[in-house]
């Protein structure tokens, strides 16, 4: 039997968010056989959802338009914030989440496998993922998590390009 973390991770082990038929897909991670990550990079239409916790933590980048987003983790207090470009949201794989907007806003989406996540934590610093959770982040700006967001991107079938503060997405 092939473990998960050998199989290309596909949109199934995720909240499926990028094939809801109202959105607009521009480009996902499927098709490069990527094993340790999923990301799609689509324009969401209004949302409003429950999503049960997958073990898988993620984080959504926001590319381009504005849009008023509310968050309650299970057990936390309900975020809401206007998230324009460049902003993040980080959400441990454990946590069950109700998301809301009423927005258009392009984003990339990206869940990373709960195994490589537990390697990396084991090789870094030589101990369980249950000593270094995830914190949930809600409209932060990380200059290193944007990095890493633009590297998916494009790998991920689009190419950005920074003017200013604002990301413009090329065709590749």
């Amino acid at each position: 039997m092939t473990s998960l973390a050998n199989q290309i991770f596909t949109v199934r082990e995720t909240h499926g968010r990028v094939l809801r038929t109202q959105n607009r897909v521009i480009a996902h991670s499927e098709e490069t056989g990527w094993r340790s990550l999923y990301a799609a990079i689509f324009e969401e239409a209004p949302f409003h959802a429950t999503e049960p916790a997958l073990r898988h933590p993620s984080l959504i980048y926001h590319l381009c338009r504005p849009t008023q987003v509310m968050r309650k983790i299970e057990g936390a207090a309900r975020e809401r914030a206007l998230i324009g470009p460049r902003r993040i949201c980080v959400t441990p794989g454990e946590a069950t989440t109700e998301w809301q907007h009423s927005g258009h806003p392009e984003i990339l989406q990206v869940y990373l496998r709960q195994s490589i996540y537990a390697a990396a934590v084991d090789e870094m610093y030589g101990c369980d993922i249950s000593v270094a959770e995830i914190v949930p982040r809600f409209a932060i700006l990380d200059p290193l998590l944007e990095q890493l967001a633009i590297a998916i991107s494009q790998h991920c079938g689009t190419a950005l390009w920074k003017t200013g503060s604002t990301w413009i997405r090329l065709p590749r």
